[in-house]
């Protein structure tokens, strides 16, 4: 064979080699879409049942299935089937319409699709209730709203001669919204200039958890002086329970409900105790002293420091607390952990959230600064015992407090509030 025949009958094998391995890769694709296929028919199918739920009158139902609707709009969306997806999105909506995360999804859809005022719209619901930083960054994104500006620093300040600052000081975790949307609330209230301390608020290891709350009640209300106690005991004698470490006293009680128990006490016990596990306080009195020591005061004028935490606050015997201030003055510690819905279990409401916040602000701002407590209900300095309490009373000042600030801050308290 010539060379030039040799030439040609390589390329022809070339050419053949190259058509199989299309062909491969052809057939490669179709399996994999065959294979794609199959996963998202069933998928959308149940999501059908599920909203066919609703279709009869079961919302509740449904609602509660509406991850379904998600995953496969989610699914549809992947896969590049938008007006279906859009749909699937819509009746998700419906059926849970306080999922914000699913509005986030349903917005970018729509976007998307082409949609932009639509998008936007849905963007916007997100944006009025969010609470959290992720959720208020991608519907304002989505709606093409741009935040406000953050505060100074205090650093930047420069307090005049007697002059009060407020200086928030942000706790790890801490949604960045939250100093700004509180400050200028806090400024318009009390007539001061409010600004950000730059270092973050370091908050160190809990110093409770829950399982040392639920060792101490079991202290209290096992009857350690009975006989029986000696077989749970550790070394087989009755002693008196503050003797015991708490994890000794939690071994007891897992003992004696595993021997005289039933199956629904060891599993409500067992129940108990991962609660308890998960459940973490920090002392308000060592925050408080952490934070004197961190932040110094200015050469003339005053800061009052204002630490926001995401933390579970307890002092004492006191199981938890909103806030508290140093007895001497120019510091205070504020949770918004209870205040917030991931921990009441209530829909999400931004606005809800500032409210709460800014009155428990106001009461530890006025104790860091020694104006007394009232009385008055229709404070926001007011003394309440739990949430509902704290949600019942106003949002205002009373005309005590507003003397008592006056006459800390020296000037009048702006009108209206």
């Amino acid at each position: 064979m010539t060379n030039c025949g040799r030439l040609i009958q390589t390329c022809g094998m070339a050419r053949t080699l190259v058509a199989v391995a299309a062909g491969v890769v052809l057939v490669s694709q179709a399996s994999a879409a065959a294979a794609r296929a199959p996963t998202l028919e069933p998928l959308v199918a149940e999501a059908d049942r599920v909203w066919q739920l609703s279709e009869m009158g079961d919302v509740v139902g449904a609602g509660n299935r509406c991850e379904v609707l998600v995953r496969a709009a989610d699914a549809l969306r992947a896969s590049g089937k938008l007006e279906m997806a859009r749909d699937y999105y819509r009746r998700a909506a419906l059926v849970r319409p306080w999922d914000l995360d699913t509005k986030v999804r349903f917005a970018e859809a729509l976007l998307q699709i082409g949609d932009a005022d639509a998008a936007r719209s849905m963007a916007g619901q997100v944006q009025t209730f969010a609470e959290t930083d992720r959720l208020l960054d991608a519907s304002r994104a989505l709606a093409g709203v741009v935040p406000l500006p953050e505060l100074p620093t205090v650093a930047s300040l420069a307090p005049q001669a007697g002059e009060v600052v407020l200086g928030l000081v942000c706790a790890p975790n801490t949604d960045h919204w939250m100093p700004g949307e509180v400050g200028r609330r806090l400024s318009g209230l009390l007539g001061v200039r409010v600004g950000l301390v730059a270092a973050p608020f370091v908050l160190g290891k809990p110093d409770r958890t829950g399982r040392a709350q639920l060792a101490e009640e079991l202290r209290r209300s096992l009857p350690w002086t009975e006989q029986r106690m000696t077989l749970y005991v550790p070394g087989g004698k009755l002693v008196p329970p503050q003797f015991l470490s708490d994890d000794a006293v939690i071994s007891v009680m897992r003992k004696l409900v595993e021997h005289d128990g039933g199956p629904e006490q060891i599993q409500s016990f067992r129940a108990q105790l991962a609660l308890a596990d998960a459940q973490q306080n920090w002392d308000v009195s060592r925050l408080l002293s952490d934070l004197g020591q961190s932040n110094v005061q200015p050469s003339q004028g005053k800061v009052v420091y204002l630490a926001l935490v995401p933390v579970d606050l307890f002092s004492g015997s006191t199981d938890f607390l909103f806030g508290s201030a140093s007895p001497t003055g120019n510091y205070g510690v504020v949770s918004f952990c209870r205040f917030a819905a991931s921990f009441t279990g209530e829909p999400p409401k931004r606005a809800r959230l500032v409210d709460r916040l800014c009155k428990q602000m106001l009461s530890t701002a006025g104790f860091a600064l020694g104006v007394p407590r009232c009385g008055d209900l229709r404070c926001a300095r007011s003394y309440p015992r739990s949430l509902a309490e704290h949600d019942a009373k106003g949002a205002g000042l009373c005309p005590e407090c507003r003397a008592g600030f006056a006459k800390v801050l020296g000037h009048a308290l702006p009108a209206g509030e």
